[in-house]
């Protein structure tokens, strides 16, 4: 198993990656699913959903990455908390051909996917784990642990940063930060057309190591 910084090249396969490990997550789900009869449909707008988020993160952030006999398995993608993308990010990094799922759902779900997501202010010395995601079929091996410790806690302290922030959706992942020493800093709960989504925000600080 190599833990390294991202190059272009991996682009495809981390947005495969990505779809493949996001395609059930709650806030996608809630997000954006119901727009989509087939799930042909849904798959490709997240493609393009996720090329335009690594392609804005890969100039304002760092992204990282897990691979195995040349197969991308794992990746991290971090930003400082103060980075926030501006519509022309979107725009030059292909956003244009989301414009319609985006504004379908600007009409239903999508203020309180933007609350869902939203985070409480970070301090100045934080960054933000923006993805952080392992292939499916390789969950379960210690590969993000792995991923966490080599690639992206000394990336984020190279960078100058004191600590790190994320949300997630599920139960499930906040007993597995916790394991890795991050504290819940917030808690709440977000529903859309019937749906729940559970939220919450962790930190954890980066010391020396």
């Amino acid at each position: 198993m190599e833990f390294r910084p991202a190059i272009r090249s991996d682009l495809a396969g981390l947005v495969q990656l990505l779809t493949r490990a996001f395609h059930a997550y709650p806030t996608f789900t809630m997000a954006f699913r119901p727009r989509f009869r087939g799930t042909a449909g849904y798959d490709q707008f997240l493609n393009d959903y996720f090329v335009m988020d690594l392609l804005i993160y890969w100039r304002k952030g760092k992204l990282v990455v897990a691979e195995e006999q040349g197969q991308l398995v794992g990746i991290g993608v971090m930003a400082a908390a103060s980075v926030q993308p501006t519509w022309w990010d979107y725009v030059r990094s292909g956003g244009l051909r989301l414009v319609c799922p985006y504004l379908w759902h600007r009409r239903g779900s999508l203020a309180e996917i933007s609350r869902a997501d939203g985070m409480t202010r970070s301090p100045r010395d934080a960054w933000t784990l923006v993805y952080f995601a392992v292939d499916p079929a390789f969950q379960g091996r210690g590969v993000g642990t792995r991923l966490l410790k080599q690639q992206i806690i000394p990336t984020v302290r190279a960078a100058g940063a004191k600590r790190l922030t994320l949300v997630t959706n599920t139960q499930r992942n906040v007993q597995y930060y916790a394991d890795q020493d991050f504290q819940v800093v917030t808690h709440h709960q977000v529903e859309s057309q019937g749906i729940k989504v559970f939220n919450w925000q962790l930190m954890r600080s980066i010391t020396a190591p």
